[in-house]
């Protein structure tokens, strides 16, 4: 969804036209910040409100229809979105989005799973954000102080102070854990019992003391850069280079990738199945599933399950 009367190429060429459609920019609030889904986008300005455009399936514009957003002319200006906070932070999947507000709080709508957080099964509608009166959300509950958050195929994971000096973040994750993308050293979905969403704290964050500082997750996976410049992933084995899914036992909670540079930043999302991150001498490299080419081996169909091959793009 580019807005009325733009092409593809409009998306790509700055020089061509703005981000957004004319009717919709804001003359005094510039975009600090854009996340996209599967069929939809959404942007952060500068006064931390944010709107939302594409399909909406699931409500995951926050709109309170399913009706698509940006389509037509005299849609513009859109509504901000009604997240009840001011956003600071995003992340959005296929059919579901979190956003971390300015006092670190976190809200999460559209296709309501665990991933939601919300601590209870859905009773008649299976969406937050499709129905008039569901916007804002409720935050997910037991958690605050979140700084930065990635949502997965089906789950979510945050960084979060600890109020220590060593190491000075943890991660905290829920949602569906059927590969250990959850690092808790077991199988078991978190997020549909308020009691579940207590700690929940990652064995990396128990077990390595090393602060993360970035987190990335795929469909099935989570990796986290740490202020050493280390990467550390568990979940779905092809996802993160690996013969067997980490996270799934005790004693496999995590493990390092081995890149042989420190790292700066990782990047995946939740419709990924694989995984890139920016060297400290800036160059990028890859590894995960291959099936399309993503991890610019110039072969196709081929997993990259040995991280000592990483791909260096640039």
């Amino acid at each position: 969804m580019l807005g009325p009367n733009r092409s593809t190429a409009d998306s790509t060429d700055a020089s061509v036209a703005p981000l957004l459609p004319v009717g919709q920019q804001q003359p005094h609030e510039q975009i600090v910040d854009v996340a996209i889904g599967l069929d939809n986008y959404c942007v952060i300005f500068s006064n931390l409100k944010m709107k939302c455009y594409g399909v909406n399936d699931s409500g995951v514009c926050g709109s309170g229809t399913e009706d698509p957003r940006g389509e037509e002319e005299d849609e513009y200006p859109l509504d901000n979105v009604d997240a009840g906070v001011l956003v600071q932070g995003i992340s959005m999947s296929s059919n579901q989005i979190c956003i971390v507000g300015t006092m670190g709080s976190v809200k999460c709508w559209g296709d309501w799973e665990s991933v939601l957080g919300l601590g209870a099964e859905p009773t008649t509608n299976l969406s937050i954000g499709n129905e008039p009166g569901e916007m804002p959300p409720d935050p997910v509950v037991h958690t605050k102080d979140v700084t930065s958050i990635a949502l997965g195929g089906r789950h979510a994971c945050a960084i979060i102070p600890t109020n220590s000096t060593a190491p000075a973040n943890g991660l905290k994750c829920w949602g569906y854990n059927s590969n250990g993308q959850l690092g808790l050293g077991d199988t078991n979905e978190r997020g549909n019992n308020a009691s579940e969403m207590f700690g929940l704290r990652t064995r990396f964050s128990d077990d390595i003391q090393e602060s993360p500082e970035g987190i990335a997750t795929s469909t099935n996976a989570t990796c986290t850069v740490t202020s050493t410049g280390h990467i550390y992933c568990w979940g779905k084995a092809t996802e993160i280079g690996q013969g067997m899914d980490i996270g799934t036992a005790p004693d496999k909670a995590a493990f390092r990738v081995d890149m042989g540079l420190a790292i700066t930043s990782i990047a995946s999302h939740g419709t990924a199945r694989h995984f890139c991150a920016i060297t400290e001498v800036g160059t990028v490299k890859c590894w995960g599933e291959d099936d399309y080419n993503q991890l610019g081996l110039g072969e196709r169909a081929q997993d990259l399950d040995d991280p000592a091959q990483q791909v260096v793009l640039w």
